[in-house]
């Protein structure tokens, strides 16, 4: 028995240290291809763990190497966008404008019990109160209200009132993100100059830049991370 408890202590420790080093997050938020290294790790943990006729190496090696294979999508995924449309798919706009977007809900094979449990969730018991929603990766549901359904701002007292709309992510991590560049209604070149203006010769140089819905273009240079510019 006490040969059991201590193959147990080793083991649970391992485990420990792998989901440790697989980082932070929610189980609600893990993307598919996690999820299935999470379930494989405790699967092949309890198999030596309850038989001490399995050496423990036989939980420790396959364990070592599903995060070895988590490590390596997270580096590709990292360093290359398309590989990560891929691996985890891409957000699904399922409601734009008030509008429902059938089509969108179709192709991320979601029905509207999901819908309206998750918007329940949120705490909008309509979807009239919706301006966008979105499906992410994880399955989690993004949900920005209506203008006048959301909660009282700064901007509703008359100091500074925007329209709601989403953010565009046009650079990560030194590369820019074509599909929002298009959808933000400006080109590379544009890009390009706007990031000459404040110093920087190319989107490289950039570790995030984001156009906001009012028009202003932020960015995090890789040098002084954590600092703002606005153009």
């Amino acid at each position: 028995m006490l040969l059991v408890g201590i193959r147990a202590i080793i083991l649970y420790l391992f485990v420990f240290v792998a989901v440790r080093i697989m980082g932070k997050r929610e189980l609600g938020q893990l993307q598919p291809y996690e999820f299935v290294i999470a379930i494989l790790m405790a699967d092949l943990a309890a198999t030596p763990m309850e038989d001490p006729g399995i050496p423990i190496l036989q939980g420790i090696v396959p364990i070592a190497s599903l995060l070895f294979i988590y490590l390596l999508l997270s580096w590709i995924m990292l360093k290359n966008e398309k590989a990560r449309s891929i691996i985890c798919g891409a957000p699904a706009v399922i409601i734009s404008r008030g509008r429902i977007l059938e089509h969108e809900m179709r192709r991320a094979r979601y029905n509207f019990s999901d819908l309206l449990e998750q918007t329940r969730e949120k705490g909008f018991f309509s979807l009239a109160d919706i301006e966008y929603a979105i499906l992410e990766t994880s399955g989690v549901l993004t949900v920005i209200p209506r203008q006048d359904k959301g909660p009282l701002t700064a901007g509703d007292m008359g100091i500074y009132n925007p329209q709601r709309e989403p953010s565009y992510h046009l650079i990560m991590d030194g590369r820019i993100h074509r599909q929002s560049l298009i959808e933000s209604g400006h080109t590379e070149q544009w890009l390009r100059d706007e990031l000459a203006k404040l110093g920087y010769q190319a989107p490289r140089d950039v570790f995030y830049a984001t156009l906001e819905p009012d028009g202003n273009l932020r960015v995090q240079s890789r040098e002084q991370k954590g600092r703002w510019f606005g153009a």
